[in-house]
């Protein structure tokens, strides 16, 4: 590992270090937007070209006889890929990532303005975690292993680089911004979804594109039993998965939850230049009055990483991880409303909808739709799940499955976590 870092005294703090690091790109396929191979969640080298997916029809429900199908092209969302380029800064041009975290490696040169919280600069990354990965319900699972290459990311990306822009969309596959730490990519919340029998045992079960991860995996549960889910294919402890491997969850290796009473530190860069922070607010408490997008106005602290100092702000708009959805960001804020945020996706919010049946009950799903609540009006959307005599409600383990934790609910070993 090698490290460089230079900072000039002032608003502007330059930064360049060559850490360990990795970038993911969207799912399988030439347009990344394929789902996995059924019992994997590697993309073959070559996946043939498929048929497109998609929403169901506009305006209601999916069609007579099953769910809309996984995959498909990428629906309209943000800008995928904006400010990212190849690069052959890395030590190799491609790597299977070990599950130790020893593959990873990036280079991240960049610029923090404290007046206006945004990072200009590029990370170079080769795709892999910077720390352990891959452990599922105190397991850990081959299926995570990941793969990478190496690219170079703009900061803020191209699409997002004006406050002209803002508020925008943000993808609703592949990036939305990448972890300070390592570079890894950190995608939304939503999943390209999963076939009959992809993710869980005997080919039951199914999830369908532009699902909540978290809210498929509960699907998965509740269709297939938690015996017979392969939780391999989902998220690990550290709040990621996949090949290439990226996080839908809040960073959970990346930095320590115990400080008592502190903010959370900066995890991630978003592709709009606004820093990600941690969980908490302060006091081990999560933030009140995030929006639709996951950000807010307020002071953020410094965060030295290996021996550089990304400086603390006073007041500043910036994006927390969360425990409900949307988990990482739903938009590039700042927004007022729900509403507002809905008006960013007129392709995709209130024109698909999909039956999604949990343990908590049934809920008409809007299919890539990335606006879930705006704390200061209490709105919420996507969220309201009823029970239903096909779909009925339990608290607790539901009869007949196997009284085992999910992948959420399991902290991830001390030796995974970076302090």
């Amino acid at each position: 590992m090698a490290t460089q870092s230079s900072i000039r005294v002032g608003v502007m703090v330059v930064l360049s270090i060559v850490l360990l690091g990795s970038w993911v790109a969207a799912q399988c396929g030439p347009d990344k937007s394929k789902p996995y191979p059924p019992g994997s969640s590697v993309c073959p080298p070559a996946p043939p070209m498929g048929p497109g997916g998609g929403n169901p029809p506009a305006g209601g429900n999916p069609p007579a006889g099953g769910k809309p199908p996984a995959g498909g092209n990428p629906p309209a969302g943000g800008k995928p890929n904006s400010g990212t380029s190849s690069s052959n800064a890395c030590p190799a041009s491609s790597v299977t990532c070990a599950l130790d975290g020893s593959s990873n490696y990036h280079l991240a040169t960049l610029a923090y303005d404290t007046t206006t919280g945004i990072f200009t600069g590029s990370i170079v990354t080769n795709q892999c975690p910077e720390h352990p990965y891959g452990m599922t319900l105190g397991v850990m699972s081959g299926a995570h292993m990941s793969a990478g290459t190496c690219i170079s990311q703009q900061f803020p990306a191209p699409a997002y680089a004006s406050n002209l822009t803002l508020p925008a969309a943000a993808p609703l596959r592949g990036p939305v911004g990448f972890s300070i730490s390592g570079g890894v990519n950190i995608y939304g919340p939503l999943e390209a979804g999963f076939s009959a029998g992809q993710a869980c045992t005997r080919g039951y079960g199914s999830c369908p594109a532009g699902v909540d991860l978290p809210a498929c995996e509960a699907e998965l549960e509740t269709e297939c039993g938690t015996r017979n889910v392969n939780y391999g294919m989902l998220l690990d402890t550290c709040g990621g998965h996949a090949s290439p491997y990226h996080y839908h969850e809040d960073l959970a290796c990346d930095y320590s939850k115990d400080t008592p009473g502190a903010h959370s530190p900066l995890v991630g860069v978003a592709l709009d230049g606004r820093g990600i922070y941690g969980l908490w607010e302060a006091n081990g408490q999560p933030p009140t009055d995030l929006d639709a997008c996951n950000g807010h106005w307020g002071p953020v602290p410094a965060r030295t990483i290996n021996g550089v100092t990304y400086p603390a702000a006073e007041w500043v708009y910036h994006y927390h991880t969360s425990s409900d959805a949307p988990y990482t960001i739903g938009c590039f804020g700042p927004v007022t409303s729900l509403e507002q945020c809905l008006a960013l996706y007129p392709s995709t919010c209130k024109t698909g909808f999909a039956n999604v049946c949990t343990s908590k009950g049934q809920i008409n799903y809007d299919l890539d739709c990335p606006c879930y609540r705006q704390m200061s009006t209490g709105e919420t959307y996507n969220q309201n799940f009823v029970p239903s005599a096909s779909c009925p409600a339990c608290t607790g383990e539901c009869p007949g499955t196997l009284l085992s934790p999910t992948s959420r609910s399991v902290a991830p070993p001390a030796q995974f976590v970076r302090t």
